[in-house]
């Protein structure tokens, strides 16, 4: 996996195919620190990182771009 990019080329590829397969992702971006470093992943209806490292825990999601899911639930966005 490329370092500078993380998990951003991977996932932005997993949610082109799921879109035109029609199925839903929640595709989420975070952030961890010490050293601060960006990933981007795809997380199940459950709200929990698909094929991802257990270190993805390590990450803050700042952003999911696409929902309906889990982080945007709270917000009062309507599946």
């Amino acid at each position: 996996m490329n370092p500078v990019l993380g998990g951003k080329v991977d996932s932005t590829a997993a949610s082109l195919l799921l879109a035109g397969a029609r199925r839903r992702a929640e595709w989420r971006h975070g952030v961890a620190v010490d050293p601060v470093r960006l990933h981007a992943w795809i997380a199940d209806p459950e709200g929990e990182p698909v094929e991802e490292p257990a270190d993805t825990a390590l990450y803050t999601p700042t952003y999911t771009p696409d929902g309906p899911g889990p982080a945007k639930a709270g917000r009062g966005v309507r599946p």
